[in-house]
């Protein structure tokens, strides 16, 4: 009895640390229909699209005295494509947090996920529009405009503070924004990197306040990529309230440039409005868009709409239809839903009619 006693408190001591580390699986399936057009240019396409599906494992520990380890593996694919087109470019990381806040290093969203766009059904891909008006900037009439600090970072050191009074604050810095870094080249003077390859960086500085029912923050971005002497610079700000009895409305501005060593900077700046209202199951929210004409560029402004309506099925599953509209001048090519022109022709106006679904596990 004694030596069954001993196993037992043995292999209890084994497992304890095992207990403490949590592992979960979660994720979304969504899948949309996109009827898609220019005018007068004859870019008309029907297309089946995923508004980013993914699965994501996830692991916590807690590690004693206050201190987390968490990490993340975030896998997109896309559910209406031939192949294996699985691939974790989402959201991974491992970090460590505490009373000093969390540090994380990885790759993950920065900057364009702090606008507020008051969508929270994403069963279609229609925030890629709207996005645009705050964070795309156009160099050439020809040409699908620039977007800047529109995706995750990849190469990513991230500080996040403590949360004080309803204010916490964000600060990341990587190696290399969009792509791997570029390896240093062998030369008869040893390692180096090359003809005009300056080991790109980034930084990005974001901060939020959010108490009762408003929401506030502003976001700071700055890269230049490897063996490239064009600089970016995004500055965004903006929040939301909560208005009571199902209403919400949003504002969110944005200033963009582009500037290729000392040429000319391409710099214009962006607006959006959301409002949205909640009534039972449903949720519609209108967005409003506009960018003014880049510097440099003449005629190069844009406008844009986009009305959806989700329908919660339940609490994790949502239907969802959409309607975008997007006005060029004459000088300038912005594209919708998420998708370029085909051809980048300077001032296509453009419209899209979207239904998807969305189910999170």
């Amino acid at each position: 009895m004694k030596k069954h006693l001993l196993a037992i408190a043995v292999a209890s001591a084994v497992a304890a640390p095992a207990l403490a580390q949590n592992v979960t699986i979660s994720g979304r399936m969504a899948a949309s229909v996109v009827q898609e057009k220019y005018t007068g240019i004859g870019q008309n396409q029907r297309v089946v699209e995923d508004p980013n599906s993914r699965v994501i494992f996830s692991v916590t520990e807690d590690l004693g005295g206050g201190l987390k380890f968490a990490g993340q593996i975030d896998m997109r694919l896309s559910n209406d494509a031939n192949g294996v087109t699985e691939n974790a470019s989402g959201n991974n990381f491992a970090s460590l947090s505490g009373n000093f806040g969390r540090v994380l290093i990885g790759k993950h969203d920065m900057h364009y996920n702090e606008i507020k766009d008051l969508n929270a059904g994403y069963a279609t891909d229609d925030g890629a529009t709207y996005r645009a008006m705050l964070i795309d900037v156009p160099t050439g009439a020809a040409t699908a405009p620039t977007r800047v600090g529109g995706t995750r970072v990849q190469n990513l050191v991230r500080y996040d503070s403590p949360t004080i009074s309803g204010f916490n604050a964000t600060l990341g810095f990587s190696t290399n924004p969009g792509a791997d870094e570029v390896a240093k080249v062998a030369s008869a003077a040893g390692l180096t990197h090359g003809p005009n390859n300056d080991q790109g960086q980034a930084t990005m500085t974001i901060g939020r306040y959010n108490a009762g029912p408003l929401s506030a923050y502003f976001s700071m971005y700055r890269s230049k990529a490897d063996q490239s002497n064009i600089t970016l610079k995004s500055n965004l700000f903006g929040g939301s309230y909560d208005l009571g009895n199902g209403f919400k409305v949003a504002v969110n501005a944005g200033e963009t440039s582009s500037q290729a060593g000392v040429a000319a900077k391409f710099e214009k700046s962006g607006l959006s409005v959301p409002v949205s209202y909640t009534m039972g199951n449903n949720e519609f929210v209108f967005t409003y868009g506009s960018t003014d004409a880049a510097t440099g560029l003449t005629a190069s402004s844009a406008k844009m709409t986009n009305l959806t309506l989700n329908h919660y099925l339940s609490k994790r599953t949502t239907l969802a239809v959409s309607y975008t509209t997007l006005t060029n001048e004459s000088g300038v090519a912005y594209g919708i839903n998420g998708t370029a022109q085909t051809n980048a022709t300077a001032g296509a106006d453009g419209s899209a009619i979207a239904l998807g679904i969305r189910h999170n596990f």
